[in-house]
């Protein structure tokens, strides 16, 4: 059975908005999106609520300055990826004026949007995942495929946890490349990822890959949002080591997202590919295919 524990993570953002905007969070809110003199849109199932409160240019810097704790440059590396993740595991996306030294993005100013995507834990979102596939041993590769805001991150998440909860003696490494996934403040989980989960927060996935086969001997290693050549090197690394790969990637039922991860394919690291629906319900899973 499904249970959603979202409405615990809105309440970790009611003390950055106006008591005005408060009333407008419900626990389908999904995203707000804040752009400079402009409506507040609230997003619950794919669906706009827009509100007559605009953000001025001083009430937006203000905005940014809490969800940064101050430091916005602290940020930025995780910046030029497109975002960046606050405590609770919460993202959020900013546009502005880009700066560049020498070919390089060096900063972001005069920003205009943000957009405050709320993280979900929702158990049981990966039942009928973890039923097709967590009691094979080894596990098989799986790539969970959606296009963005379509809840990959979400399941992800609960089919680490149930991994972890309910398949005895299989050790997880998660690379949290950018706080997501555990939402780790100060070294301790803020979302549930089982008892037998390690996670290396804040690597690059190529260094917490390395790291977690040298030191912490995994059965699995599960990462999010891959499709660079290094993400590819990275879990060649740890498939020729013989770890299994849980992995999210961007794309639809079509295969776009192949010419990305073109060398995984070819040495058939993913045995499953999940793909994903926006729909209200859930369980966003459209399909589970052997390949």
């Amino acid at each position: 059975m499904i249970q959603s524990e979202f409405f615990p993570k809105q309440q970790e953002i009611l003390h950055l908005l106006p008591a005005c905007l408060s009333e407008y969070l419900t626990p389908q809110t999904e995203e707000i999106r804040f752009r400079k003199n402009l409506p507040v849109i609230f997003i619950e199932n794919g669906r706009e609520l827009i509100t007559p409160y605009r953000y001025q240019s001083k009430e937006l810097e203000h905005l940014i300055d809490r969800l940064t704790e101050g430091s916005l440059s602290s940020f930025f590396e995780s910046i030029k990826t497109g975002y960046i993740t606050i405590q609770g595991g919460h993202r959020v996306g900013l546009a502005g004026t880009a700066v560049y030294e020498d070919n390089r993005l060096t900063y972001l100013k005069d920003i205009s949007s943000v957009n405050l995507r709320i993280a979900r834990e929702v158990t049981g979102s990966a039942d009928r995942l973890f039923q097709a596939v967590g009691h094979i041993t080894p596990l098989p590769g799986i790539l969970i495929i959606s296009p963005p805001g379509h809840g990959k991150t979400t399941l992800l998440r609960d089919f680490i946890r149930q991994l972890s909860e309910k398949s005895p003696g299989i050790r997880i490494s998660v690379v949290d490349e950018r706080g997501e996934l555990a939402a780790s403040y100060q070294g301790e989980m803020q979302n549930n990822l089982g008892f037998r989960c390690d996670v290396l927060n804040g690597y690059q996935k190529s260094d917490g890959i390395s790291m977690a086969i040298r030191s912490l001997s995994p059965n699995v290693i599960a990462v999010d949002e891959i499709g660079t050549e290094e993400d590819e090197k990275s879990l060649l690394y740890a498939y020729h080591a013989g770890v299994s790969v849980v992995a999210t990637i961007h794309g639809d039922c079509e295969g776009n997202f192949r010419k990305n991860i073109g060398r995984l394919t070819a040495e058939q690291v993913f045995s499953y590919e999940v793909y994903l629906s926006k729909n209200s319900s859930q369980d966003r899973i459209q399909t589970i295919v052997k390949v």
